[in-house]
């Protein structure tokens, strides 16, 4: 849009994201039945993370980016639960029920 003023730049970016849409398209006709019937992309995409990482299963079961957050804020409550309601004056069965 920015190039809408100036004539002939219009004309070069309008001919310059026409061609980047054929390439786009012709890209999907040719990679999309190689996908399909070959797995040619998935394949290829496993063997390339598997010289990077070192295997193929990349999960993200173990991935929990919550706890590292959470954790610091959590002993801070409890410490601070604990220092003003000691389990010396308290039992133990007692502080917790909240």
């Amino acid at each position: 849009m920015g190039h809408v003023k100036q004539g002939a730049e219009f004309k070069r970016a309008f001919a310059a994201a026409t061609i980047h849409d054929f390439f786009n398209v012709i890209s999907v006709v040719i990679f999309l039945p190689l996908e399909i019937m070959f797995g040619i992309l998935h394949k290829s995409g496993a063997m390339l993370s598997n010289l990077m990482i070192g295997g193929n299963f990349m999960s993200m079961k173990g991935l929990n980016f919550i706890k590292p957050l959470v954790k610091p804020p959590i002993q801070a409550v409890q410490l601070g639960v604990f220092f003003l309601f000691p389990l010396s004056l308290i039992g133990a069965s007692q502080a917790f029920s909240w």
